[in-house]
């Protein structure tokens, strides 16, 4: 699957019509929200905001790192028509291995286009410690009884 951003709408694109990721800008807190849409799931995940990396390279010299530090997570938006904190994607487990690994590449992929000319210099994404411990315990697998 190839990703592509466009900065207008906020969105990196799939060459999927049904696979999407939308970024939502917010305000002065020390994270980055995204959804990822696949059709019929919608997962909320957070990146710490982006960080740049000099390069020896032929590129402008920078690349952004994203590192994902929540996954599966609440994401709300402010609305100020009704003046409170509105919901757009709830807390979510995975159903199995399978499952969370398919959408963990794909945020991976998608994430490699946000912001950049990823043809020209693709973004490094990585997982935060505390994440890579979460997936490790198989946190984010729903367990049998829930």
């Amino acid at each position: 699957m190839k990703f592509k951003y466009n900065s207008k709408t906020h969105v990196i694109e799939s060459d999927d019509s049904e696979v999407l990721v939308t970024w939502l800008p917010i305000g002065p807190e020390p994270f980055m929200q995204f959804i990822l849409s696949t059709g019929d799931k919608r997962v909320g995940f957070r990146t710490d905001f982006v960080e740049t990396r000099n390069l020896p390279t032929s590129f402008d010299g920078k690349q952004r790192i994203l590192r994902i530090i929540d996954l599966g997570c609440d994401i709300l938006r402010w609305d100020n028509k009704v003046g409170r904190a509105i919901s757009l994607v709830n807390t979510l487990k995975f159903a199995n291995e399978a499952e969370q690994r398919q959408v963990l590449t794909i945020i991976m992929n998608a994430l490699a286009a946000f912001g950049s000319d990823a043809s020209a210099c693709p973004a490094q994404t990585e997982y935060s410690d505390e994440l890579k411990n979460r997936i490790a315990r198989g946190e984010l697998i729903q367990k049998a009884s829930q």
